[in-house]
């Protein structure tokens, strides 16, 4: 198993967008989030308030989400920051090995293969890593 320069994926991740890798990962992906739900590290969600006519009565549920829906970043006005599959694709990645590293110094991904497991088309995390290394020249 390759060991990943993981003090620098940040910076390669940031660098890699845009890149083509990202366009053909979403050719293969089928968007259905099956990646996200079944990763033990995955906590997005979404809240939706339950109201009625009683104006003292009410709830707010929190609802688990995927990042790789099409309607995740959807906001008011029907406004969607990331249409774009391989835009969806790049952000899961992007959280999981860059922000996560950033902010907690830990990479978002225990390696336990869930993802890749439940895939239908077969995205494996270690060669998307291995792709950005490559498109952003090395480690």
């Amino acid at each position: 198993m390759t060991r990943w320069p993981l003090a620098a994926l940040p910076e390669k991740i940031r660098q890699s967008m845009g890149a083509v890798m990202w366009e053909e990962l979403a050719d293969r992906c089928l968007g259905c989030g099956n990646c996200t739900i079944v990763c033990p590290l995955c906590y997005c969600f979404y809240t939706r308030d339950e109201t009625g006519l009683d104006p003292k009565a009410g709830r707010r549920l929190r609802h688990w989400d995927s990042c790789q829906l099409v309607g995740f970043a959807r906001v008011a006005g029907g406004y969607n920051f990331r249409e774009a599959r391989s835009e969806r694709i790049w952000y899961r990645f992007s959280h999981k090995f860059m922000r996560m590293l950033e902010t907690f110094d830990r990479a978002g991904c225990s390696g336990c293969g869930a993802c890749f497991h439940f895939c239908p088309a077969a995205i494996d995390p270690r060669q998307v890593i291995e792709s950005v290394l490559e498109v952003t020249g090395g480690r």
